[in-house]
């Protein structure tokens, strides 16, 4: 119950609705089930005994209703309204079989869709602290688990206990005693096996969940860092270490597969000695063969189709405990709405910005019992201002600007802009004034026009902005010189078909192309010669752009230029102005430190 709870809670209102309707119409396909397996007590009646049409008291008002001369003729109308019967009862077999796909499919199709809305309204904090291939895995693998191996199992398996149910009960009226018998028989053999396999089944399924995340973190490692696995000749080790995890998986597998199928074969043993225990019974509790041949045939028939439903009611259960662990995943997953933010909308006006925005005695750390990142940061930057930001690897620096972009809330203090403190409320509105450059640029496998106006919709791209953004990211001429598709050119992924300094212009580029007030440079121009540096470093000033620049940077030469340089140390900033000797000193201590 406590499985069943869990899979209707994933359903939304439509869902649920849609559920109802798929019981709707199991019910109706149970139904037909059992009509087409009591039309066989006719045919079969007058098959054996002709005179039955006279005797019988429902064979005679047919026969006499629909007045035919012979039993012949009455035996083969019979015959035809049994096939007629068989064709619809398929029909609508079908129809539900197609529809349990469809239904299921979508549910998947819906739960991986509001998954990927929950991870991407997530605080930034949260994906500092997951690995990207275990929510890669969940969105792509284990809604897919669910939706076609519990799901549907879970629908097919209420199918199959609302048919035998039916026709169990149909027995029961024409033989309480032998449907009794074929009950607990049967369902007490797959109970047995069931409990046999119960604990072997949990193992199996950690081992399987265990293994599938393992496979998804060593291809997406192998992927990422396909340049160190070339150059090292890793390819023989990732290829090692894939084979165990690959192996598990596979086998936990097939093992449930095994445990699955296995009472089948015991089955058909049971149920043909059972087919030879009821024919005995029948004869002697029947007067002849010929009365007892058309209930033999009825229970024949009505086996024939219960067989099937019990073994995949077995099969569907064994597999929802099976793969029990993606439902698990997905449920927790969910859960996670309760710390979704606000998705921004292009309506959002951009919080004013006219005079300074300043830090007011703030703290930071990852965790409570953490160390403290920053501790007490007082400083305060004017609007059009060029402030440069230096310190030892691990000193704060990234964490400090990314409080600035509004990605991590301070533990302590507050980001102010204008004297507005920055909260929940408008931190999508201060965020609409800022672009962002880092040092490692993501750019996407699409053309360069895309990856310049990355988040725009295609009918959305101005051409002329971008083509402004190239020229003052000093890549207009690349792109239109050399390029034989031009702004077109494909950049393969994660631009892998340009180098580090082309790839940093496309970042440039994209920054200046939204044109907000604040540019935020992490080492963004560490791949860039010294004149095309100084050139995109011009353009950004040049033309009246005056905007408030932060630059991330171990380059003398580009720290000289700005008002003030923020010293990150120990947690403390000290913010102070930029003088070339004394930040040559502090840039070669940094650099004898590592």
């Amino acid at each position: 119950m406590n499985m069943i709870k869990k899979m209707l809670g994933l359903l939304g209102r439509r869902e649920q609705m849609q559920a109802v309707g798929l019981l709707g119409l199991f019910l109706l396909m149970s139904l037909c089930e059992v009509v087409g397996i009591a039309s066989i007590l006719p045919f079969m009646s007058v098959l054996a005994d002709p005179d039955s049409v006279t005797h019988n008291e429902w064979l005679r008002r047919g026969y006499e209703f629909f007045e035919f001369s012979s039993p012949k003729e009455y035996l083969f109308f019979i015959g035809l309204g049994v096939l007629i019967i068989l064709v619809v009862t398929n029909i609508i077999k079908a129809v539900t079989r197609w529809v349990t796909l469809y239904v299921t499919q979508s549910w998947g199709e819906g739960l991986s869709r509001r998954l990927f809305d929950i991870y991407l309204r997530q605080p930034y904090r949260f994906f500092l602290d997951r690995n990207s291939s275990d929510i890669s895995k969940n969105v792509l693998a284990e809604v897919q688990t669910l939706s076609n191996a519990v799901l549907m199992a879970f629908l097919d398996m209420v199918t199959r206990i609302i048919v035998s149910a039916v026709i169990l009960i149909f027995l029961a009226i024409m033989d309480p005693v032998l449907a009794l018998a074929t009950c607990v028989i049967l369902g007490g053999a797959y109970l047995l096996v069931f409990l046999g396999f119960k604990s072997s089944l949990k193992k199996e399924a950690q081992r399987r969940n265990q293994a599938q995340a393992e496979k998804y973190r060593i291809v997406n490692e192998a992927i990422q860092g396909i340049k160190n696995i070339k150059l090292g000749g890793y390819e023989s080790l990732y290829r090692d270490y894939f084979r165990e995890p690959a192996q598990n998986f596979a086998g936990s597998n097939a093992r449930s597969s095994v445990i699955g199928e296995m009472p089948r074969y015991a089955m058909e043993i049971i149920a043909f000695g059972g087919v030879l225990l009821m024919t005995l019974y029948l004869l002697q509790s029947q007067q002849g063969l010929n009365q007892a041949l058309p209930m033999i045939a009825l229970y024949t028939l009505a086996g024939y189709r219960l067989m099937p439903g019990l073994q995949g009611i077995y099969q569907g259960y064994t597999r929802i405990r099976f793969y029990s662990p993606a439902l698990d995943t997905v449920e927790r997953e969910l859960a996670l709405t309760a710390t979704m933010q606000e998705t921004s909308t292009s309506d959002i006006q951009a919080l004013n910005f006219q005079r300074a925005f300043s830090l007011r005695n703030v703290g930071f750390q990852y965790n409570s019992a953490g160390r403290e990142i920053l501790k007490d940061v007082n400083l305060e930057i004017p609007a059009g201002s060029m402030t440069g930001i230096i310190g030892k690897t691990g000193a704060g620096k990234t964490t400090m600007v990314d409080i600035i972009l509004g990605l991590l809330e301070p533990a302590s203090g507050q980001l102010l802009v204008d004297g507005v403190a920055v909260n929940e409320s408008n931190r999508k509105a201060w965020q609409k004034n800022l672009s962002y450059v880092s040092q490692h640029i993501y750019l996407c496998d699409d053309t360069i026009t895309a990856n310049i106006a990355f988040g725009m919709r295609p009918d959305e791209i101005d051409m002329g902005k971008v083509r402004e953004a190239a020229k003052m990211a000093s890549l207009s001429d690349f792109i239109e010189n050399e390029l034989a598709q031009g702004y077109d050119t494909i950049v393969g992924e994660n631009g892998i078909r340009l180098s580090g300094g082309q790839r940093q212009r496309v970042g440039i580029a994209r920054a200046l192309y939204l044109g907000r007030p604040v540019l935020v440079l992490d080492e963004a121009t560490s791949a860039l010669d010294p004149t095309t540096e100084r050139e995109v470093m011009d353009a950004v000033h040049a033309a009246g752009l005056k905007k408030t620049i932060f630059i991330i940077s171990h380059k003398p030469e580009l720290l000289t230029q700005c008002d003030s340089v923020l010293v990150v140390h120990g947690g403390n900033v000290e913010q102070k102005k930029a003088d070339a000797e004394d930040l040559r000193s502090k840039l070669r201590g940094y650099a004898q430190a590592l």
